[in-house]
């Protein structure tokens, strides 16, 4: 076997999409003939912990670990986030910040580029410097964000001249954070430099979306696009007994820039017109949920159709998929949303639940509904397609006992495994 090193900030028992991707690249690369060894952060500021996924650790990969002196920790105290606040409370929130947390987030967004963890660079260096002269690799894949793990890669690839993938999950420059970091014009072109840089010297750069392909192909030498996907062994089976509630579920962390007044403008009116919606239907979010959009909710004067579950296992959110009636995929309300593709709508697709899908209507997302054979995206003023879709798949809950359910295979053009063989194939590629 040949031996990848996967540099990646975020490793279980870490959860979130950040570590669902390289997690699910180490379990089916050996399938194509790589051997994964993941340098990793001891200490991360995780948006969540997941102890759940450790099982998809594969047996006997070596994993090495350091610690980061962690800026986080540092911004809970200045600002009086209390020692339990969480990377999510920071995310979800819309209130207006003190000078004292704008005057943090100056610190954040000039000082340490290109974002928090720049710190855990040179350390790193110096440890996988040690170890690539004794232990050596046949290529290189750092996945961000945090970017900082690229500039790690890139120091390995001058030093070592490995083969190097730099895989992109989310944006750098233009990455939605940075918009509340009060960053300078002078920091901004910093920060694209560094990103130029990382693009111009990787052998390939893998993206998990059209956008991103389209931001990066004429400064990267190669743009592999490899979507985040899903795992079929962590789809599970319908519960037999469908829930006493007609479900409209949205699983993951609900941001402040997620809100549709619109929705809730319709789940008001469907209250009214619709004999036993008050009493059978529920709208069930899952995680933290920012507190303009529960103002929103009962602005509308239906908080009697609300229900909470805070955040849960993978495991578990990925049942709540599976047994949903209904499921809520809400694109961030931003100027950048037509690029958003989040992970969520691969399991979403692979849970057989319907979805409804709210957002830019010619955006990625809406594409991968469409080749997935699914119902299309509705904008965020369609009430009226709102209420259809909503009406619709109620009253066929109520008549039938059970949600619909969707039976085609389009979704498994996305699964985890056949992502990952895309990913080797570039591997062999760039290998001499």
């Amino acid at each position: 076997m040949k031996r990848v090193l996967i540099i990646a900030y975020y490793w279980p028992p870490a959860g979130g999409s950040g570590v669902q991707r390289c997690l699910k690249f180490a379990k089916f690369l050996p399938q194509f003939g790589y051997e994964p060894v993941v340098y990793t952060c001891e200490n991360p500021a995780a948006f969540t912990w997941d102890e759940s996924l450790v099982k998809d650790v594969p047996e006997g990969i070596e994993v090495h670990k350091t610690r980061i002196a962690e800026p986080f920790e540092l911004y809970k105290k200045i600002t009086g986030q209390g020692k339990d606040a969480k990377v999510t409370d920071v995310m979800v929130k819309d209130k207006k910040e003190s000078l004292v947390q704008k005057a943090a987030l100056w610190v954040r967004g000039n000082l340490f580029v290109p974002d928090a963890k720049v710190g855990w660079v040179k350390p790193s260096i110096r440890y996988l410097k040690d170890y690539l002269r004794e232990n050596p690799v046949d290529v290189i894949l750092s996945s961000g964000p945090p970017h900082s793990v690229h500039l790690i890669a890139q120091a390995l690839n001058t030093e070592f001249n490995i083969p190097w993938v730099a895989d992109f999950r989310d944006p750098w420059v233009h990455i939605y954070s940075n918009r509340f970091m009060k960053r300078t014009e002078r920091t901004e072109r910093r920060d694209l430099a560094l990103e130029t840089s990382v693009l111009k010297q990787a052998d390939a750069v893998t993206v998990v979306s059209p956008g991103l392909e389209a931001e990066f192909s004429d400064r990267a030498q190669k743009v592999v696009k490899v979507f985040n996907g899903y795992d079929p062994d962590d789809i599970p089976a319908e519960r037999p007994s469908p829930s006493e509630y007609f479900e409209l579920t949205y699983t993951g962390n609900y941001k402040a820039n997620q809100d549709v007044p619109e929705l809730w403008k319709t789940l008001k009116e469907l209250r009214e017109e619709l004999p036993n919606f008050q009493d059978q239907f529920r709208l069930h979010l899952v995680g933290k949920v920012a507190g303009n959009v529960l103002e929103s909710i009962r602005k509308e004067g239906i908080e009697g159709l609300l229900t909470f579950t805070e955040s849960v296992p993978h495991s578990e959110a990925v049942q709540m998929m599976v047994d949903s009636s209904l499921l809520l995929f809400p694109i961030p309300i931003d100027k950048t949303n037509k690029l958003i593709l989040t992970g969520k709508i691969f399991e979403y697709l692979a849970s057989q639940s319907e979805i409804l899908g709210i957002g830019p209507v010619d955006g990625n997302a809406a594409k991968v509904l469409a080749e997935a054979e699914r119902h299309l995206m509705l904008d965020y003023e369609d009430g009226a397609g709102m209420k259809e879709r909503i009406k619709s798949a109620f009253l066929k809950w109520q008549s039938a006992g059970r949600a619909d359910r969707h039976s085609g295979n389009a979704h498994e053009q996305f699964s985890r495994e056949g992502l990952t063989g895309v990913l080797a194939e570039l591997f062999n590629e760039i290998i001499p």
